[in-house]
This record gives structure tokens, C-alpha cells and sequence, in this order.
């Protein structure tokens, strides 16, 4: 809260009363209290960025296995799905639109039981003696028997890959799946109308009252002054692959290269970006990316001209 109220030219505690006095519902975010043009303006802003680049930590199912009615002693796995009327890939489509409320890292857990057409907020989703439900309605998959859902939940803000999601435990058998963790799809932002930042919401398939609840208790907190850092780096590189001029391409992918060869986490975020390339100084950062093999200084500064200087400057003191 405190960065966003610094932009707007008040305090931290102020930008909480104004949210307080809010009201957010399916046809817009009403602003009670007068804050003139200028800070309406850069909450709009705030709440666009929030919403449509998904920087709201949210979880989501990033693995999935089926299991059969335990009271009958059956259990199967996703791969040989008795009961579900579904194809693998039907089901795989359907369950990673699931968005659910937000978490710690990688959780492990089991749904309800369930039988009939299944929508995806049928399932309460048992994780460390709680429950959650997702804030997504749509159609999940019809069974003829007992299921359960055995899942593996991620929390983390924008898009992650199938690929990046089956390398989070060798060990683990759940099936991956991609995951989304925004509700962007479902909020469409229109342009301010007085003190109203009037939006859409497809209410078929979002939650809204239960998102909404969530959504202010997220913005009274402090989680938003972490997002950035949680920012996935393959994101950042493919959009900087569009924009990086032809001659450079080949030292982009160098670049990219190495820095995926330097860490071995799984989770590759702006942190480990930064923690590498971001200098005290803009020279110093186009020294760390040249240093890179392949990788000359005019295309160490053409790369942050570009793209990086946005993410890396923040970090620079000189």
C-alpha cells in the first residue's frame, strides 16, 4: 500500500481508509470519498495493472490426480478415469481455469466428493485443515461415481507452463497442468466515470461476491509490495523477444541462455533477474549482461534500452 500511496501524495494509512469506504461491485469500484482527478487517476491505473497483468497472488491447481471413491477401497489415477464421461484432455482444459484464493507456495490436498455435472466451485479443496473453493464457475466434468481430486496447489501471480509446473518435485506424480493465476478474463475495465472505475463482470463464470470480499482484504494488506518479485521471468523474456532488434537476437537468446544455465530453482522469478544483472548503477548493469558470453556492450544496452531498464532501475542506487 505504501508505494501506490506515495504515487497518489498520501499516506499508507489514508489509501486504506478511502479502500475501506469503497465499494466494490459488479458494475464498477465506487470511491466514496473525494480524492480528486489526478489520484483517481493513478488508482485506475493501479487497479488496471492489478487485474488485467494478474499481479493479485492467487492459486491455482498445478497438479491433478483422480481418485476413486476410498470408501469402496478403489483408488485410480487421472490416466484410467472410471466414471467420467471426459477425455484426459477435456478434463486437463477444464480444471486449469480453476482460480482459487491465495496460499503458501505449494500445497497438497484432496476435494469433497462429488458426483453429476460438476461445475469447478463444486469442489471444496481440503489444504492444511482448511478448506477453499474456486472463484471460477465453469463447467469442470460429469461422473457417474464418487470422485475426488487428489491436487497439487500453487499459489504465484500471472501465467506459469505445464512445463514449469512438472518440475517442481521429481518425485511427484501429479499431472501438471498450466495455470493462470488472474482473474483478468472475467473483468473487463472501462474507462472512469466520475468516481466510479466502471467495469464488466462476467458473472457466469466468476464469483464475484466472493472474489470481490477477497480482492479488499488483499488491497488492506501488505502482499501487493511482494508481487513484482514473484513477476515469472519467462513472461518478461517472451515479450522482450518480440522487441529486441533483429541484429541481436542471437546475443538475446545467449543471454536468456545463461541465465537459465545459472540457477536451478523452478520457479524462475524477477528476484533471480535482478539478483544477477541489476547494478548499483545503469553501467553497471550493462557490465553484467556484456560480461555474458556472446553478449556485447551495444547489445547489453540495446537490451535494457528496450525492455530491462523498467524492471532493473528500481534496484539502482548510483
Amino acid at each position: 500500500m505504501e508505494l501506490i500511496a506515495k504515487k497518489m501524495g498520501i499516506s499508507a494509512e489514508e489509501l486504506r481508509g478511502i479502500i475501506q469506504n469503497s465499494e466494490y461491485t459488479p458494475d464498477g469500484w465506487l470511491l466514496k470519498t473525494n480524492i480528486g482527478s489526478i489520484r483517481l487517476g493513478i488508482l485506475y491505473d493501479f487497479y488496471r495493472e492489478l487485474i488485467l497483468d494478474g499481479k493479485i497472488p492467487l492459486s491455482c491447481i498445478s497438479g491433478v490426480k483422480i481418485v476413486y471413491d476410498a470408501r469402496k477401497g478403489t483408488n485410480f489415477e487421472i490416466s484410467h478415469i472410471y466414471g467420467i464421461k471426459e477425455s484426459l484432455l477435456d478434463i486437463v482444459k477444464n480444471l486449469q481455469l480453476s482460480v482459487f484464493p491465495a496460499g503458501n507456495g505449494i500445497e497438497y490436498g484432496i476435494s469433497n466428493y462429488v458426483r453429476g455435472e460438476i461445475n469447478l466451485s463444486d469442489f471444496n479443496i481440503s489444504l492444511n485443515s482448511a478448506e477453499r473453493r474456486s472463484f471460477i464457475k465453469s463447467y469442470a466434468f460429469t461422473c457417474t461415481e464418487n470422485i475426488a481430486l487428489s491436487v497439487r496447489m500453487s499459489t504465484s501471480t500471472g501465467k506459469t507452463r505445464m512445463s514449469n509446473n512438472a518440475k517442481i518435485c521429481s518425485s511427484d506424480t501429479h499431472l501438471p497442468l498450466s495455470t493462470n493465476h488472474s482473474v483478468g478474463n472475467y473483468i473487463n475495465i472501462h474507462a472512469l466515470n466520475g468516481n466510479v472505475i466502471r467495469h464488466t463482470v462476467d458473472t457466469n463464470m466468476l464469483d464475484f461476491d466472493a472474489f470481490g470480499r477477497y480482492f479488499i482484504n488483499f488491497l488492506l494488506s501488505d502482499v501487493e509490495m511482494k508481487v513484482e518479485k514473484q513477476i515469472n521471468v519467462i513472461d518478461i523474456f517472451s515479450a522482450m523477444h518480440g522487441l529486441v532488434d533483429p541484429r541481436y537476437k542471437k546475443s538475446w537468446q545467449q543471454f536468456t541462455d545463461n541465465f537459465y544455465d545459472s540457477y536451478e530453482a523452478h520457479q524462475y522469478t524477477l528476484e533471480h533477474l535482478r539478483a544477477m544483472y541489476a547494478g548499483k548503477s545503469r553501467n553497471d548493469s550493462v557490465s553484467r549482461i556484456s560480461a555474458v558470453k556472446g553478449v556485447s556492450y551495444t547489445s547489453a544496452e540495446h537490451f535494457l534500452n528496450v525492455y530491462l531498464e523498467q524492471y532493473f532501475s528500481s534496484e539502482w542506487t548510483l
